[in-house]
């Protein structure tokens, strides 16, 4: 049960939330909601003038105020340079981002409700989808949609939080130390889930030790509740050493309180395994392909125990899961040819996991890996991916084809030493597309992986899906 929030706000709270000023208009109206993006404004939202790199917000004020906007918010001293129309409300504030993350803050205090963060390296979005699919058949929820997880799209998605809301879901990303713990600060979780430590990121930071402490910021800033721990995960373990929270260890190679025992792969998209709880079984049958994705079961039914929900309610929920897009979304193309679409993206740690689930799901028909470059792995990049083409290598796959100037060096890895692999590197999304509608036949699988930035899905498209 997801419902949207139905909350109306006043100017004078707008004003105190967010530690503004108000320069210009009455404080006695309020807002249907704030925004940042005059697209797609409701009709007497504030609107937030946020300011980055290559863009300026504030260019945007009065085409907000002509849309509807009921007011604006701006940074100090901009009001009068903006030349605004007479009688809008205008509230300054120091830095928007930051009173936006404040206004998003006091909000969320409105509410006494669980409010479960989830982040890692990889899994984080499945994770969240699945703890949703859970914990969504007992309770109406709020939670993460899209990429809305960063200093924008979290106070954005609290926002939404209404009178009829009981849990919200929260997904918290990063790529910079210090994101993690202010995205705790504004969400103020009462349970925090960290699926795993992993190279995503890894050009911000010196080391996987570095993103494990960055990833951390969420146990340690957390005031209390529940921590959610992969036992399986050292550096994860790591981070939930020495807190006074209470915690929740789930894992599958090492003792925790929930463990998964006796997984089976059911079919070419689902699979199955027994969840060890207090002592009791529970068969959960997870309608997703992978171990990895065990893992991430795993973790939706730590938050969802956090909050009294047994085994029984997360059996339940995982069955009506759905995988997000891009995902290890399966489309069959044709009458025979299977394709992957994993194109959302792409790091080390998921590369690999989606490989080995690759080989496992096509069993003995003919396997072909469509991969692109793994982007923000600064000098680590090489040296990932070559570790990527010696595992094509190792696990035999019959061909892959590359795309971008890093993922050359899978194609250099994988070719190397005899290796049985057909290798092909395309040089853009239409001649690779085109080269696989002329080599696919009966019974082949496909997968195609990359970053985010590489545009993968452009290939699927191409291919004619």
């Amino acid at each position: 049960m997801i419902s949207t929030g139905t909350s109306r706000f006043p100017v004078a709270w707008m004003v105190r939330a967010s530690g503004g000023k108000l320069v210009r208009g009455s404080a006695g109206g309020d807002f249907t909601g704030l925004s940042n993006d005059t697209r797609t404004i409701p009709r007497g939202a504030l609107y937030v003038a946020l300011r980055g790199e290559r863009f300026d917000g504030h260019k945007f004020c009065r085409e907000a105020l002509t849309k509807g906007a009921g007011g604006v918010l701006v940074e100090r001293d901009r009001a009068r340079a903006l030349r605004l129309p007479g009688g809008a409300v205008v509230i300054e504030a120091a830095n928007t981002l930051r009173a936006l993350g404040r206004i998003a803050r006091e909000h969320r205090r409105r509410f006494d409700i669980p409010v479960i963060a989830i982040t890692g390296s990889n899994g984080k979005t499945t994770t969240k989808e699945m703890a949703a699919a859970v914990i969504g058949r007992r309770f109406r929820i709020l939670k993460t949609e899209g990429n809305l997880n960063n200093l924008i799209g979290l106070p954005l998605t609290l926002m939404g939080l209404g009178p009829a809301h009981e849990v919200a879901v929260l997904e918290l990303g990063m790529n910079h130390s210090g994101e993690i713990r202010d995205l705790t600060r504004i969400c103020e979780p009462t349970v925090g889930v960290i699926t795993n430590v992993g190279p995503a990121h890894i050009e911000n930071f010196r080391s996987l030790d570095g993103i494990g402490r960055a990833k951390g910021e969420l146990y340690r800033t957390m005031r209390g509740g529940t921590i959610v721990v992969n036992a399986d995960d050292p550096r994860a373990v790591e981070q939930a050493r020495g807190l006074r929270l209470k915690r929740i260890t789930f894992g599958i190679d090492r003792p925790a309180r929930l463990r998964a025992e006796r997984i089976r792969r059911k079919d070419t998209t689902s699979l199955s395994f027994t969840l060890v709880a207090g002592g009791k079984r529970t068969r959960i049958l997870l309608p997703a392909p992978g171990r990895y994705n065990v893992s991430n079961a795993l973790a939706a039914a730590g938050a969802a125990h956090a909050i009294g929900l047994g085994a029984p309610d997360v059996a339940r929920g995982l069955a009506g899961f759905e995988n997000s897009k891009w995902r290890m979304e399966i489309v069959k193309v044709g009458r025979n040819v299977i394709l992957i679409n994993d194109c959302y993206n792409a790091n080390p740690a998921s590369m690999e996991a989606a490989l080995r689930s690759f080989v496992e799901m096509k069993g003995d028909a003919r396997g072909i890996a469509v991969l692109g470059d793994m982007l923000e792995l600064g000098k680590k990049s090489e040296a990932a991916h070559r570790g990527v083409g010696k595992l094509v290598r190792d696990l035999g796959l019959e061909v892959l084809m590359t795309y971008g100037r890093q993922a050359r060096a899978i194609a250099e890895e994988a070719s190397g030493r005899g290796s049985p692999t057909e290798v092909h590197i395309g040089r853009s999304h239409g001649e690779i597309a085109s080269k696989l509608r002329g080599m696919v036949q009966g019974r082949d699988w496909v997968l195609v992986k990359g970053s985010r930035g590489m545009k993968m899905e452009k290939i699927v498209e191409g291919f004619g899906t």
